[in-house]
C-alpha cells in the first residue's frame, strides 16, 4: 500500500467531505493501485483532516472517453469504512 499525498482545490475538498463526491480524476503518473490511501492537502501543501482508500481504479479506456494516462480513482474514507 502507498500513500499519496494529493493536492485539492477547496471547492472538491468539500464535495469529497460531505460525500457528495466519491471519486478522483488524476493523471496516473503516480500507478495507483486499489488499497493506496490518499491524503489531500491544499493547494500550498497543508494537510487537510481525513484519509481516503483507494477501492477501484479505472485507467486504459479511451472508448469511454478517458484519456491516457488518466484514472479515475473510486475513494471511501478509511475512518467511515465498515469492518
Amino acid at each position: 500500500m502507498k500513500l499519496h499525498l494529493l493536492k485539492i482545490k477547496d471547492e472538491y475538498y468539500e464535495a469529497v467531505i460531505n460525500g457528495a463526491k466519491s471519486f478522483e480524476v488524476r493523471k496516473n503518473d503516480r500507478d495507483y493501485k486499489k488499497g493506496d490511501h490518499i491524503r489531500f492537502t491544499d493547494l500550498d501543501r497543508n494537510s487537510l483532516p481525513g484519509e481516503w482508500r483507494i477501492t477501484y481504479v479505472l485507467k486504459d479506456c479511451p472508448q469511454y472517453g478517458l484519456k491516457d494516462g488518466y484514472a479515475i480513482l473510486s475513494i471511501v474514507r478509511v475512518d467511515e469504512e465498515k469492518p
